[in-house]
């Protein structure tokens, strides 16, 4: 087949592949590399402690699973909260925390989220609130779905590092705009 004829997701497959497997860089850089991180933030996001790279999605991943199973609307809005906040500032509020200790006690903070990471707080966002919506509207059983999928996708990106939503972002809009600073504008 020939490969100007193949959608644009083939090449962004192809840029998935080559972020993930780079023989250059270890597992763990290559997954920060995944999130957007390049050059300098590369190298600065690989210094910052491990744990704190895993801060926000568990804390999502929690909140959402604590939300589902008590029923807490007052839980799901201050997750959502969060989440929304991660979208559009320097780095989620989880992560804020860690880069405000981390500067105090002499460690490297984490440089601002790139693209590809604001996409989970996107992806986490549009399930808190149709989690929300459907809890509002009397549909009880759909808001925990979503909530506990949400709960889980978040505690695997937690505990792997492997960020789901990253790998989406660079499927479907390519490795170079993750790099991107901001999600919304994603030329520029």
């Amino acid at each position: 087949m020939n490969t100007a004829t193949l959608p644009a997701t083939s090449s962004n497959f192809t840029s998935l592949k080559k972020v993930l497997t780079d023989p250059g860089r270890d597992r763990s850089t290559n997954l920060l590399q995944l999130q957007g991180w390049r050059g300098d933030k590369l190298d600065e996001s690989a210094r910052t402690a491990a744990f704190a790279h895993k801060l926000a999605p568990a804390a999502c991943g929690i909140l959402s699973l604590i939300a589902a199973v008590t029923g807490s609307m007052a839980l799901v809005l201050a997750t959502l909260a969060t989440a929304l906040i991660g979208v559009v500032a320097r780095n989620h509020p989880f992560e804020s925390v860690y880069n405000a200790i981390a500067r105090r006690t002499g460690r490297q903070a984490m440089p601002a989220n790139r693209a590809a990471k604001r996409w989970g707080c996107a992806v986490g966002s549009a399930l808190l609130g149709g989690a929300v919506i459907a809890w509002s509207v009397g549909l009880g059983i759909l808001g925990t779905v979503l909530l506990i999928a949400l709960g889980s996708l978040a505690t695997f990106v937690a505990v792997t590092g492997v960020c789901v939503p990253s790998m989406m972002f660079v499927l479907l809009f390519g490795a170079e705009r993750s790099t991107r600073r901001c999600l919304i504008n994603l030329d520029g």
